[in-house]
């Protein structure tokens, strides 16, 4: 692929706007991109802008946005398309609206950006007291640039919903992906967890980092460490980028370092030094779009404190890489919530674990890269005729009660490369705030329903009807699943070569990598093991003539319906490639002893003779034996030890 990178500065510039310009291009680069670098942009508006920015702050008090003038944004335009024409680039890509608002080009044009214009107005200083003319030119630019955007991507779910909301943006259009930490880091899980080891245990270290001191929270934050020293716990608040004046009460507590210069290897140690050290990054910001500075203090397994205002709660998710409060009762409850994790350190030891594991699995450039990529080859091959002989894949979801997981399950399939998806939903009645996610990724599912209904295999049966293309594959994503890679159908489709059935493998995880299932298996191997369901793909017309999932088994339905396929028989194919990531559990894993019941009951009517004999031994001598030792294993703290040795 090779992309048009547009920006109105030199984006090989890692000191241009924070740097996310910058690591946007590599990012891509590193998946392999051909990059095209089309800036920096001239700003061409001429001194007749200066001199109505001059006009409205002399007279009116207002600030007037020259770089959000309708001329500016033609300027601009006139540029990329001159050094676009005769190039033959597959896309163009901005991180920025402002470049692409007014431009025209046959190929397909995308923006990465952390916030819509009409979420900047009154938000940030620079956004405040603007002129009405900036206020309407700034709001046309910004409709142009959704109307003509083949795709947006949005840093945060709050700056995706002012682009439906504010600017009625097609749903179908807007992605999420979280920037990734403006960092380098060759840290792994072991290397976080000796820097965690190696903080303090006499004083709780808080590390506040931000030049603008008001809207940050600095103030704020000079409260909750005061709430926190209240409470007992000796406390340090290290401050970074701003100098303010600290309230003598506060003095002995509070260390100023004052602003530190990232861009030179000098300040980047010192920087990454304090993070180390830190036991919290303490961010109550009044207004903030995202906050790199999270994705940065979880490389170093640094918990973050923050506000649940603009685009923070994307950076920052409950109880994984940090704790979120409203700004309203921040004070107070951060400063509790901190105390407990202080006198709790394995509490806080898990905490640092799974802050790390934010990094490793969304916050890094790798991983946002990754998706961006997806996304942008999506509308590559959207536009190649050749999609449209690509078979049509159905991923279903059925769900109860599942809003723990749903949403990382629904963002998984959305961001699936593959060009010819549907995706449909059936929720069973939940009652725990699923539907009010479903309703929030509306515009991530094509069909979604909820109703009750008479348990999983019956809500299974229901989606398939609803699949009305008898040669569309049909692959089961539950709320304990999700699609391990962007690429994960397209490489499953690709290597299945238009078989009935295809099987790939999937990789099982317990709060750490398990392991991975599936091999090549004939009919007769399937008395002794099974597929993974989650990683196949079946055809819609197979469930018309080998029939649907058997309500009749309460949890080895899917089992039972994979042995009549290969007994019918369909064609079939491995595809040697992981497809799913499943969480250890879900239904067979809670109720055990009844999935070995059932599955001995499929062995006994469709196998004979020595298959019979092996599934069923299967079962009792093997299956059952090493689950309960598993189980007491784990009831003794053991098995996490068990499972390194095996490894070792």
């Amino acid at each position: 692929m090779k992309v048009a990178y547009v920006t109105t500065y030199d984006a090989h510039d890692p000191t241009q706007w924070s740097g996310t310009g910058y690591h946007i291009a590599k990012a891509l680069e590193t998946q392999g991109v051909e990059v095209v670098y089309v800036g920096p942009l001239e700003d061409r508006g001429g001194a007749t802008l200066s001199a109505r920015r001059y006009w409205h702050r002399l007279t009116r008090n207002r600030r007037f946005l020259r770089e959000r003038d309708l001329r500016v944004a033609k300027a601009y335009a006139t540029q990329i398309e001159e050094q676009l024409r005769g190039s033959d680039v597959d896309i163009v890509l901005s991180p920025g609206t402002i470049p692409i608002a007014l431009l025209h080009t046959s190929v397909p044009v995308a923006f990465w950006t952390d916030a819509t214009f009409a979420q900047m107005i009154g938000l940030y200083p620079e956004f405040e007291m603007l002129a009405g003319a900036s206020i309407e030119s700034g709001n046309a630019m910004e409709r142009h640039a959704l109307a003509s955007a083949s795709l947006a991507i949005y840093a945060s779910d709050w700056a995706a919903r002012s682009a439906v909301d504010d600017y009625g943006a097609a749903p179908s259009r807007v992605k999420v992906v979280p920037f990734g930490a403006n960092i380098d880091c060759d840290r792994d899980a072991d290397a976080v967890a000796t820097i965690v080891d190696s903080r303090a245990t006499d004083v709780c270290r808080l590390l506040f980092v931000g030049v603008d001191w008001h809207r940050k929270g600095g103030d704020i934050a000079l409260r909750i460490t005061a709430g926190i020293a209240a409470l007992g716990v000796p406390v340090e608040l290290t401050v970074v980028g701003s100098e303010p004046d600290i309230p003598a009460q506060l003095r002995d507590v509070v260390l100023v370092r004052g602003y530190i210069d990232k861009s030179t290897t000098e300040g980047r140690r010192e920087l990454d030094a304090l993070f180390a050290r830190s036991h919290f990054l303490l961010m109550p910001s009044r207004a903030e779009c995202f906050g790199i500075v999270f994705c940065e203090a979880s490389s170093f397994g640094l918990p973050s404190i923050a506000s649940t205002v603009g685009g923070i709660p994307s950076a920052v998710t409950e109880g994984r890489n940090g704790h979120l409060f409203p700004i309203s009762t921040i004070v107070e409850s951060s400063a509790v919530r901190i105390a407990e994790l202080w006198r709790s350190p394995s509490r806080y030891r898990a905490l640092c674990a799974t802050t790390f594991a934010e990094y490793e699995e969304r916050l890094n450039w790798g991983v946002a890269g990754a998706i961006c990529h997806a996304h942008l080859d999506t509308l590559v091959r959207s536009r190649d005729a050749a999609s449209a002989a690509l078979p049509r894949v159905t991923v279903i979801t059925v769900v109860y009660n599942g809003a723990g997981h749903i949403e990382e399950t629904i963002r998984a399939v959305s961001s699936q490369s593959y060009a010819n998806l549907d995706y449909i939903v059936v929720d069973g009645g939940s009652t725990d705030g699923t539907v009010a996610i479903l309703e929030r990724c509306d515009d991530l599912i094509d069909r979604w329903v909820s109703e009750p209904d008479a348990g999983l295999y019956d809500a299974m049966n229901k989606a398939v009807a609803m699949v009305s293309d008898p040669s569309s594959y049909i692959i089961f994503a539950h709320s304990d699943d999700t699609l391990h890679s962007p690429d994960a159908i397209e490489r499953v489709v690709e290597l299945g070569k238009g078989a009935d059935l295809v099987y790939g493998k999937m990789l099982f995880v317990d709060g750490e990598t398990s392991g991975v299932m599936g091999r090549r298996v004939d009919l007769q191997d399937l008395a002794r093991e099974t597929l993974c369901h989650p990683a196949t793909l079946v055809r819609r017309h197979v469930f018309d003539s080998v029939g649907q999932f058997d309500t009749s088994f309460r949890v080895a339905a899917d089992y039972d319906h994979i042995v009549r396929c290969f007994a019918h028989p369909v064609t079939t194919r491995f595809a040697d490639v992981i497809v799913t990531r499943m969480r250890m559990g879900g239904l067979s894993g809670s109720q055990f002893m009844l999935s070995c019941l059932e599955r001995k009951r499929v062995v006994r009517a469709y196998f004979s003779g020595l298959s019979r004999l092996a599934g069923v031994s299967q079962v009792n001598f093997y299956d059952i034996p090493r689950n309960t030792a598993r189980h007491w294993l784990d009831r003794a703290g053991l098995l996490g030890h068990w499972r390194a040795l095996k490894r070792s």
